[in-house]
Order: C-alpha cells, then structure tokens, then sequence
C-alpha cells in the first residue's frame, strides 16, 4: 500500500484539500480507506475532530491508527464491502462520511454507499472523490486505441469502476443521495500521467474537446448529503410498470406560504396530465410544509421533499433536478404561477414540434404580491425557432437574461446530461445553465405569456440587485462562454454589431453605472473591433441632432398644444 502514501499537498485544488476545506473544526468524521493517515492526521490535529477509520490494508492502517480515535482495520474489521464494520458502529453518528478515492475501488460502490445513511446525521454531510473516466486524456487514449492500466492516477491497475458524471450522479441518486456541493479538482491533458496534448489531435477534434463540460476534471469532489423524499400518499399509490412521465415540473420553495397554493393549483389545473410534480421545501418557517402535505395526501403525481435545514437556492433547485424522470423539465416557483391551463401543454409541444431545440419559453405576465398585473415581458423579439448561437449573443451582448427566470423554461432533460445549475453564480445562476443548453441546439419562443413571474421585495432576485453582484457575474459569464458563440470563421451580423455597440456605448458614457458594469466594455469592444466601433460611433454623432429634434417634437408639439397653437387650451 505504499503507493498511495502521498504527501498532504494543501495549497492546490485538489481531491484531499477541498475536502479538508469543507470540514468544520470539532466534528466526527469517519474515513474510509485513509491509506497512511495523512488526512486523518490533519483531521485530528489540525481540525481537532474525532476520527474514525475503516482500512483494510493492515500495515498502513496500522499507521493511520495513531492519529484516530477509533479504528477498524484488516481483511475482517476494515473490510469495507463486509458487514462487522456496520456491526461494529452500530448507533454511532457522524458529521462527515469520506470516501476519498474508495468508491472506484470497491465492487458495489452502491451498496457502500447507501449502507452508511444509517450513521449519516441528519444534517452531516458524505463527502467524495472519484476519478473522472471522461476526461479529456482518456479520450485521447481511446482515439489511439489504448486503454492500459498504470500504478496510479485515473487508469489505476486496483480500479474496479470507472465513473463518468452521469453514472456516478446515478450511484448517488441509488444511494439515496444528492449533490449538495461540487468543487472538482482539474487538471489539463498536458499535465497528466499520460503525456498527451490536444496538439496531437485533428485540429476540428480538438477544439470540440476543448469545449466540451468537465473535460479537464479530474477527480469529481462532492458534497452529498440525505434526501428524504415523501412517497405519494397510502390512497393512491403508483401502479407497477408506471412509465416515467412526459414532464417533470419542479416546484423549489421558500418560505412562499402566501402564494403556495396558488403556484399548486395553476400546475394541478393545467389541460396536459401526463406529467410528475416535485416540490423540495428549503425549511421554510411559515406554514408551507403544512400546505404542500395537504396536496401531497389529494394528488399521486405529487412527490415532496422537506428538509430538515436550509440547503440554500441553487441547491435545493438542483436536487429537484436529480429527482427528475420526465422528457422535459418545467421549474415553478413558491411565488409565481402559470398563466393558463394550457401552458404545460404548449410548451411541450413547441419542443415537440422543434427537435433541435433545446428549450422553450414565453413572455411573462409581471404580477404583484396582490396578483396584479403590472407588467408584460418579452425580450426575444422573433416567435418561433431562434438559432442557438444568436440568443446566446443576444442576452451576452445585452448583460440581460432575455431568455427567462425558470419559471418560464421548459428544457429537454437530456440537454442538461446531470448537469445541474452552478451554486458558484448568485444572480445569473439561470441564464448560466440557459447558455450552456444553447451549446446543444436552439431555442424556441411564443409571445403569449404562458407564466406569471411575481415581483415582491422579498424575492432572492430584489435582494441580489441591491447588491449589484449581477454585474460582476455576467463578465464571467461573457468570458466563459462568448468565445464559444462567436460565429466561426466569419463576422457578426450587421444588426448583432450595432447592437453591441449601443451596449458599448451605454456602459462607457451613461450616467450611474456601476463600475463593475463598465468593466465589461472592453471585454465586449474585442468583439466589435475598432474600426466597426468608430462607424457606429461616427453614425451615432451624426445622427444626435436629428434624434433631439424628433424627441423634442414629440415632447413639445404632439404632446403639448400650445407650443404651437397659443390660443389653444392647454
């Protein structure tokens, strides 16, 4: 077992310093398959936790022992697939559950996995590593028509699986699990045991490599923790051999007990019924639980979820997410509803009819907290089938989400592959999974407003603005994924240029914009060039005084009379 005894490396990302990172002083943790010790050592010493340890390799468990609390080790105690060490920590609890590059190891991960939800606290957290079998220098090996085993690193001669996201997302959700928490550990091809490059490849087939998600992950680190899932009420359970519905509409909530019901009905009420309803409670403390408990109790398609702590936004958005069987999927939020009985049925079938798409949406009727109708939403001017590339740009070069809040989206589940929103974005955490869609196929939109989006001051979005942290996210959002939109080989289209040169133009001289705001010009000016800037800029010179005169006639002459008729009354 020498080989896995590594030094603790704590000054890079990798599988055992973001784990490290994500445990809280003072807890109790039990490590599975510690090797030597190095974590268990930081983890008492450092972190001042109680530690149990499960190994099975007697020499290096026997060093590891020195640094844990308790130990079970050898080819009977420290047998991790066996059944003793279940026995042996019978009623005991933890914080933190690891399985630091064990899972790959063991012949049923999935039954491990699962064995050790029993001695999960409720609010405790397992927390794994597994090495990504998708990453981009495997690839490379498979174009050459190798797969060949090595001491250490991702084709581990002692691995007995191999993970991609999907199937190791599958192993979790068998476990009764879902993601909490994803920071994975990266590496570039060039950088790893297999001394490949992209160079080495067709230049077509590697920029393809290059774009596609998590190729340069190495090791997927999560967070997992339980979820306790309602199943449908006693009355009516479900049939065997039920096929997974068309649609999976989600429903995350917080502390929405004024408009629960009303986001409920408008989904139990729609002309469309072949579809399944999840709703994940996020702890709220008004009455939500008790609303959703009573519809759960009238209505099989329902399946609940309360937590027992707050998982947060993204979070509890996702874990929805992992629950969905559905074709599409249709979030709704506590505090908004759909606008009419046929939206679920509309939107299906504009996906339906349009197989590049990737996702529907609408206009939005804006209500208030008093279901009033304030407003109406609709940025994408074109109905119909809009070319994926172009809405990406679209919303990029405007800095807006033209697209749509959740709740006005249905995408196709097979789009998203696992993939689940990104917790690492704030304001602009739906427009980042929007785009990444976009990167598959194309959009498709109807100007009848098929949801309300409710405007009130205690929704997330009022509270991010306030902060203006918006800004900052859409440069990120810019330098990830503008240069995957930009039309290869040729320019933009003339009215795609203007477009980004009027948003140029406003963030440079318009009155009080945020100073993360204008740090997006440059950014966005590399896209426009200069000589297409000076043009526009030139035109827009000219054309300011004619642009006054036609303001001031509207202004002075058609809305007022007596600028040009003294005698009329005014």
């Amino acid at each position: 077992m020498k080989k896995y005894d590594f030094t603790l490396d704590l000054e890079t990302d990798n599988s055992n310093s973001i784990i490290l990172r994500w445990i809280k002083p003072r807890s109790t943790v039990l490590e599975f398959g510690p090797a030597h010790g190095r974590m268990t050592k930081f983890l008492k010493e450092n972190l001042q936790c109680s530690v149990t340890i499960i190994e099975r390799d007697a020499e290096s468990g026997t060093e590891a022992a020195r640094h844990a609390d308790r130990a079970l080790i050898g080819e009977i105690e420290g047998n991790i697939e066996g059944e003793l060490w279940v026995q042996k920590l019978q009623g005991s609890t933890f914080d933190y559950i690891i399985f630091s590059d064990v899972l790959e190891h063991l012949h049923n991960p999935a039954k491990t996995l699962a064995a050790t939800n029993e001695f999960l606290r409720a609010s405790g957290s397992i927390i794994i590593s597994v090495p990504n079998l998708a990453h981009n220098s495997i690839l490379i090996e498979l174009w050459k028509n190798r797969f060949e085993y090595r001491s250490t690193g991702l084709l581990d001669e002692t691995h007995l699986r191999f993970f991609s996201k999907t199937s190791l997302l599958k192993l979790v959700h068998q476990a009764g699990l879902f993601v909490y928490n994803a920071h994975n550990a990266r590496n570039v091809v060039e950088n790893t045991e297999f001394n490949h490059s992209l160079a080495d490849m067709p230049a077509e087939v590697a920029r393809a490599m290059a774009r596609r998600d998590d190729a340069d992950v190495y090791q997927f680190v999560w967070e997992l923790k339980k979820a306790h899932w309602a199943q449908p009420h006693a009355s009516h359970p479900p049939r065997a051999g039920d096929r997974a519905p068309k649609i999976s509409v989600l429903l995350p909530n917080y502390n929405y007990g004024r408009y629960l019901e009303s986001a409920i009905e408008s989904v139990l009420g729609q002309d469309f019924t072949n579809f399944e309803f999840i709703i994940s409670d996020d702890a709220s403390s008004d009455n939500s639980a008790e609303i959703i408990r009573a519809y759960a109790a009238r209505d099989a398609r329902i399946k609940y979820c309360i937590q027992p702590g707050n998982l947060g936004m993204v979070a509890n958005w996702n874990l929805c997410l992992q629950q969905a069987r559905g074709e599409y999927i249709k979030y709704l939020f506590g505090d908004d509803r759909l606008a009419c009985p046929h939206a679920l049925s509309t939107l299906a079938g504009m996906l339906d009819a349009n197989a590049g798409a990737v996702l529907a949406t609408s206009a939005r009727q804006v209500i208030d907290a008093d279901n009033k109708a304030i407003d109406l939403w609709s940025s994408i001017e074109r109905p119909g089938l809009n070319q994926g590339n172009r809405a990406a740009r679209f919303c990029l070069f405007r800095i807006q989400n033209c697209i749509g809040e959740p709740t006005a989206v249905m995408f196709r589940a097979s789009a998203s592959a696992g993939r689940g929103f990104d917790s690492s974005y704030r304001q602009v955490v739906d427009l980042e999974m929007w785009l990444h869609l976009l990167r598959q196929g194309d959009l498709v939109y109807t100007k009848e407003p098929l949801c309300q989006f409710r405007h009130h001051a205690e929704q997330q979005t009022a509270a991010n603005r306030k902060s203006q942290v918006g800004y900052h996210e859409h440069m990120r959002l810019n330098e990830c994924y503008l240069p995957l939109f930009m039309p290869q080989g040729s320019s933009l289209p003339f009215r795609e240029k203007r477009l980004l040169f009027q948003v140029i133009y406003s963030l440079e001289k318009g009155k009080d914009v945020p100073s993360e705001a204008k740090q997006l010009a440059p950014f966005l000016n590399l896209q426009l060039r200069r000589r297409w800037y000076k043009y526009f800029w030139f035109t827009h010179k000219l054309g300011r005084p004619l642009a006054n005169a036609r303001r001031a006639w509207f202004k002075y002459v058609l809305k007022d009379p007596s600028y040009w008729r003294p005698n009329s009354p005014a």
